[in-house]
């Protein structure tokens, strides 16, 4: 509690001096030579910046872009994508803000969540800040300079980050853009084989026990190794899928597990980070949908050209929410309940196997 008061009085402190040094009447600048984009995403929302970066590459091809963000992630970018430089970025803890500070002055500072990382940006000396337009608290508005409308038809969030900028959508992702990370050695399993990413953030998002194990005696039959990838803390849901361990798993880290995806034949995961990198990593994906939204955390348009295909049902009853990071989006209907309030996964349930057979199938057909 004392290291989180501490970063905030900091913050507060560093972005209040910047505010002063910086007398003159705020305006855009002319020329953008540094760019910071500074968040705290969780690592799905961070992989779905991409459009974003590849957006400010095409704008500013000769610019520095710098990535500030959760140091979990970090291994992702080691190889630069889009040359963005990434760096380790704790609001809790005052080491980390001056870190920051250290690498500034940015012509150009990026919000792309939560606005109250402005001040974090105004701490590192941006000059020009730009944030989305509905977030009410106007703590958190405080530095921003140009509001970005945000988007009232339904989109990718991907593409949705995109618009924090003007100009026309970045060209659809190719694997080339984003080089598999530098990661330690390990053994790729010798024969074809699909992911199976079962853990999710939210109880809520988590499919059935019996219907993985199905899919993955499908599968098996038609000669293709089932790999398991459990994260943190998700062991027990692999063991009560797979109790007798006939299954492989494989304990990987963040750059690990990028390398394990490009070479797979088919990951299938509920809606959760790993969907995402999946993606990143080119490889032919299926996503199992109950509470969140196909349209808002599917691929969109900078991803439109990477095998996927969601499985869920595109209608259920108490999807009926339209918030994302507190902004309205009327367009598109999600569930962000949590386990106290809805105390079964019925999205999930609903999601048959046949449904999951056909939309498996039908990717293997592309990977073939």
């Amino acid at each position: 509690m004392a290291s989180r008061i501490n970063g905030r009085l900091l913050t507060i402190w560093l972005a209040g001096k910047r505010s002063i040094t910086q007398r003159r009447k705020r305006a855009k600048p002319f020329e953008i030579k540094k760019i910071l984009v500074c968040h705290q995403l969780l690592i799905g929302d961070t992989i779905m910046l991409s459009p974003l970066f590849a957006k400010l590459r095409d704008q500013h091809p000769k610019a520095e872009i710098f990535m500030a963000g959760p140091k979990g992630y970090l291994p992702l970018f080691s190889t630069n994508p889009w040359g963005v430089k990434a760096i380790s970025l704790d609001p809790r803890d005052p080491r980390s803000i001056r870190k920051l500070c250290h690498t500034g002055n940015y012509d150009l500072a990026l919000i792309p969540g939560d606005n109250r990382y402005s001040w974090l940006a105004k701490a590192a000396g941006a000059s020009w800040i730009v944030g989305f337009d509905g977030n009410s608290s106007w703590y958190k508005n405080f530095f921003i300079d140009e509001f970005r409308p945000w988007p009232n038809e339904a989109m990718a969030l991907g593409d949705i980050f995109s618009t924090l900028i003007e100009g026309p959508n970045p060209k659809p992702y190719s694997t080339n853009q984003w080089s598999i990370p530098n990661h330690q050695p390990f053994a790729l399993p010798p024969n074809p084989y699909v992911v199976f990413h079962v853990g999710a953030s939210s109880a809520l998002k988590l499919w059935p026990a019996d219907r993985w194990q199905a899919l993955a005696k499908h599968l098996e039959a038609r000669g293709l190794e089932i790999i398991f990838t459990p994260g943190r803390g998700e062991l027990r849901l692999v063991n009560e899928i797979d109790p007798q361990a006939h299954y492989r798993r494989m304990d990987l880290d963040l750059a690990q597990m990028f390398k394990l995806l490009s070479q797979a034949k088919l990951v299938i995961s509920p809606d959760t980070g790993i969907a995402h990198l999946a993606r990143v990593a080119g490889a032919p994906s299926a996503t199992l949908f109950g509470p969140g939204s196909e349209v808002a955390f599917g691929p969109g348009k900078f991803w439109s050209e990477i095998p996927w295909q969601a499985i869920g049902e595109k209608q259920f009853p108490c999807r009926d929410q339209n918030k994302i990071f507190g902004r309205e989006s009327p367009n598109i209907l999600r569930c962000s309940r949590s386990t106290q309030e809805c105390t079964r996964a019925r999205c999930m349930e609903a999601i048959s196997i046949d449904k999951a057979l056909a939309a498996c199938e039908s990717m293997l057909q592309v990977s073939q």
